[in-house]
Formats: structure tokens, C-alpha cells, sequence
């Protein structure tokens, strides 16, 4: 947003201190854009055009602000929607699986191998086992693998 809209210095929404001038300001302006407060507004003073009657290094935009804008702010809610969504499984599952489940289980077992992965040596940056240490290892795995 920048490079693109940091000319765009005067607007309806757009002032000295919400605009794109530097990377701090135009930060701070993208995370009140995410929120959705007046995300049309900025669309629209960016998109001004010489057509449109702008002023030169004040108001003139670009023709494809709402491509950047749109997606933008569909990113912004899907992410937003994804983090909400996240929120409620964790404490659904916090609150209400049982420790019997599948979930839970192989939870449990992940942890121990990574246990057991731990204690074998660390050659290769410890991704790689012995042949020779494989058996041994899978012996020490809990019922059922």
C-alpha cells in the first residue's frame, strides 16, 4: 500500500495522520482498515483518477484501489473468522471431549514419541534413526502403534 497509494495524501478519511505515506503510519491505517471502519471511504479516496478531477501528488490514486481494498478486507475476515472459529474448538474440546477419544489418545501418543525420539542419538540433526536402533525403539513404544 506504500508504494502504491503514497501519494494519496488528502481525502474524506484520508488525513496527515491516516494515510500511506511511510510503513508506520500505512500499518496503523491497515489495522483500522481490518477492522472494517470506513474501508469503502479509503477505497474510494484512492481510486480517484485524473478523470475524476484530483489534484496531483494530493488526491490522485489508481484505478485498480478497490482490486487491493476488496481483497484486502476478504482477507482480513477470513482470517478474522478462522481465529473466532479456532476459539470455540479449543475450548469445545477443552471443556468437553472426553479423555477417551481419538483425539485425545493419539495426543498422548505423539507426546510419548516424541519422548522416546528424544532420547535416541542425535545424529543427522536428529531426524534420522540407526537401523540397528529401530527395533529397540519400536519395542519401547506404547501399545497400540
Amino acid at each position: 500500500a506504500c508504494f502504491v497509494f503514497k501519494d494519496v495524501t488528502e481525502g474524506e478519511i484520508i488525513d496527515e495522520y491516516s494515510n500511506f505515506k511511510n510503513w508506520d503510519q500505512a500499518m496503523v491505517f491497515l489495522f483500522r482498515l481490518a477492522t472494517g471502519e470506513d474501508w469503502n471511504k479509503v477505497m474510494y479516496d484512492c481510486m480517484r483518477t485524473e478523470e475524476d478531477g484530483c489534484i496531483r501528488g494530493k488526491t490522485c490514486g489508481t484505478p485498480y484501489a478497490p482490486l487491493f481494498f476488496i481483497s484486502f478486507v476478504v482477507i482480513c475476515s477470513f482470517i478474522m473468522l478462522n481465529m473466532f472459529i479456532l476459539v470455540i474448538l479449543e475450548i469445545f474440546e477443552n471443556m468437553f471431549v472426553d479423555k477417551d477419544s481419538p483425539m485425545s489418545i493419539y495426543k498422548l501418543q505423539a507426546e510419548h514419541f516424541a519422548e522416546l525420539w528424544g532420547t535416541r542419538p542425535t545424529s543427522h540433526g536428529g531426524y534420522k534413526i540407526r537401523d540397528k536402533l529401530l527395533v529397540d525403539f519400536f519395542k519401547e513404544l506404547a501399545r497400540p502403534l
